[in-house]
């Protein structure tokens, strides 16, 4: 059975798009960053309902060191979804120079660690 890892997959575009995999008969590995509980009730449901094998992994991937870790876990993937993203929902002139660098990690960084 094929593989797809999903970043940012426990809700919203991300479980979305873990679903439609497990649909087409692959075996979505569901990454997450803080939320366990969503990310597990989306695998436990997709494994029921396409009866197919659904896995969970925590991950920041706008760290490298731990994407290596993540990669070294879950082995071979078929298609990797680079789905993560974060934004700030306010002004862009209110935006920390934190903020920011964090958006471009998770957004460009992590887009990076997991596609090489």
């Amino acid at each position: 059975m094929k593989t797809v890892l999903i970043t940012g997959a426990s809700r919203g575009i991300g479980a979305a798009i873990a679903e439609a995999f497990a649909e087409a008969g692959f075996s979505p590995i569901i990454n997450y960053n803080k939320n366990e509980s969503k990310a597990q009730d989306l695998s436990k449901r997709l494994s029921q309902k396409y009866n197919i094998e659904c896995k969970t992994v925590k991950c920041d991937i706008s760290d490298s060191g731990a994407v290596k870790k993540m990669f070294a876990e879950i082995g071979d993937i078929d298609v990797l979804i680079n789905n993560a993203g974060i934004s700030q929902q306010k002004l862009f002139t209110d935006i920390t120079d934190g903020e920011w660098r964090k958006m471009l990690a998770v957004n460009l960084d992590g887009v990076f660690y997991c596609s090489r």
